[in-house]
């Protein structure tokens, strides 16, 4: 596929994301609608209006954070989740973020883009994953951060 052929579109829309995010194995904590400390969402779609892609970016504690970020499972591997964590990334260095945190189920994905691994007990405490009983067990998150400065302002 085309990066032309991929539709980006800020949608704020959390609620729309949910399925998609629930079926590629992500924990969604947003009881009522989105997350309380979400800031906005994009979703991604082919010409015909189908969902490929979403990522949502939030602010916890003052700090920014990609929330989630999911592509279908059978359109990996085609760019669009690096077209929407970019697109992601742009934000919140338009709002004068500097530094950018995740938790990752696929972090090999998120080292392309400048992310490096960030050790448990430097993790700031804004992610679930920290108490989670599943952590370590069934589920093993690599906590990431980008920062602008180590990336010569990419």
């Amino acid at each position: 596929m085309e990066k032309t052929d991929i539709i980006i579109t800020e949608t704020g829309n959390y609620e729309e994301l949910i399925p998609l995010f629930r079926s590629s194995g992500l924990e969604i904590h947003a009881e009522g609608g989105k997350p309380q400390n979400m800031i906005t969402c994009w979703r991604a779609d082919d010409r015909r209006g189908n969902l490929l892609g979403g990522v949502s970016i939030e602010r916890k504690k003052g700090l920014f954070v990609i929330g989630d970020i999911a592509v279908e499972k059978e359109m990996r591997g085609q760019n669009i989740g690096g077209c929407l964590l970019g697109t992601a990334m742009k934000c919140i260095r338009q709002m004068g973020g500097r530094q950018i945190y995740l938790v990752a189920k696929a972090p090999k994905f998120f080292e392309k883009f400048g992310f490096v691994y960030q050790d448990e007990r430097e993790a700031p405490g804004i992610f679930n994953c920290k108490t989670c009983a599943q952590r370590g067990e069934t589920c093993f998150p690599e906590f990431m951060i980008w920062t602008e400065k180590e990336q010569g302002g990419r």
